[in-house]
C-alpha cells in the first residue's frame, strides 16, 4: 500500500502557506487615507494580520509611521513581532 500521507501534507502545507496573511492581506487594504491608520485585528491569526499591514503601510506604500496605530488581540503562542501595532 501506498503511504499518501506525504503527499497529504504537501498539499496541506501548500494551502495554509497560500492562505497566509503575508500573501493574501495587501490585495485588501484600502489605500491610506490622509489621516491616521488604525488596524484593528482579532483571532488566531490577528497577529500575523498586523504585522503584514504594517509591511504593506510602512514599507511598501511608505506610510509615516507615527501614522499607523492599532490593537490585535489573539492566543497564547500566535504572537509575531510588530512595529506600531500592539499585540495581545
Amino acid at each position: 500500500m501506498i503511504d499518501r500521507r506525504p503527499l497529504l501534507r504537501a498539499i496541506f502545507d501548500a494551502a495554509v502557506a497560500a492562505a497566509h496573511p503575508d500573501v493574501v492581506l495587501a490585495a485588501h487594504l484600502r489605500p491610506p487615507p490622509e489621516g491616521r491608520v488604525i488596524c484593528l485585528a482579532a483571532g488566531k491569526a490577528a497577529a500575523a494580520m498586523a504585522a503584514a499591514a504594517e509591511r504593506h503601510y510602512l514599507d511598501e506604500l511608505g506610510l509615516e509611521p507615527s501614522r499607523l496605530s492599532g490593537i490585535a488581540t489573539t492566543r497564547h503562542g500566535h504572537g509575531v513581532p510588530t512595529r506600531r501595532i500592539k499585540v495581545i
